[in-house]
């Protein structure tokens, strides 16, 4: 994974009243509302753009309230309008965030840890965390997904941990080893198997 080390200088906390804390409290965000007619030309809008290094052609739907550092369309939600023309696919990608992916036009691929898994017009398929995954048009027309995940949060509470190139890898565990019971094990395990059953 990406190396997470960082270097820092040394500084001092605040000491805040609790009596001050106490004051600070959330702020409602207000309903939102997007049209059919603006995500479909928001579709088209970026069907039109060049081909990203990525292949991702995607926009953040965002709430007027939501920070810079954490686009959210609610406080710890971030929905993401993802398009693919035919014949394309995103780049492998991974983080510690989990999506759930919802097809609303076209179909398509998904590859999730190794896994393929198809899907059409209005499937619905979930991607756990730090899974490695793409996604792949092989239809004819184009491919615009809804990509919900909880990144907002992760970002607030400084957690976010995209991996932007991931190497796939495999976990090589020993042989596993039978060690011979004891006496004293085989012995115990001896008046387990004789113990008469009780039943109620």
């Amino acid at each position: 994974m990406s190396d997470l080390r960082q270097e820092f200088t040394a500084q001092q906390p605040r000491l805040l009243s609790v009596s001050d804390a106490a004051a600070l409290t959330n702020s409602p965000w207000s309903p939102v509302l997007l049209t059919r007619e603006q995500i479909d030309a928001e579709i088209e809008r970026l069907a039109s753009l060049p081909r990203p290094e990525d292949g991702l052609r995607a926009s953040f739907i965002a709430h007027p309230n939501a920070p810079a550092n954490a686009p959210g369309l609610t406080p710890g939600i971030q929905v993401m309008l993802c398009v693919l023309k035919p014949g394309e696919r995103t780049a492998p990608f991974r983080h510690n965030a989990t999506e759930v992916n919802f097809c609303i036009r076209g179909r398509g691929t998904a590859q999730v840890a190794g896994r393929t898994i198809p899907f059409g017009q209005y499937d619905v398929w979930n991607t756990p965390s730090h899974n490695i995954y793409s996604r792949t048009n092989d239809g004819d027309d184009l491919q615009a997904c809804l990509t919900y995940s909880n990144v907002p949060l992760l970002r607030l509470m400084q957690v976010y941990l995209p991996d932007p190139h991931p190497q796939s890898f495999r976990l090589t565990l020993p042989p596993a080893t039978t060690q011979p019971k004891t006496r004293a094990k085989r012995a115990r395990s001896a008046r387990f198997k004789s113990a008469p059953t009780v039943h109620s």
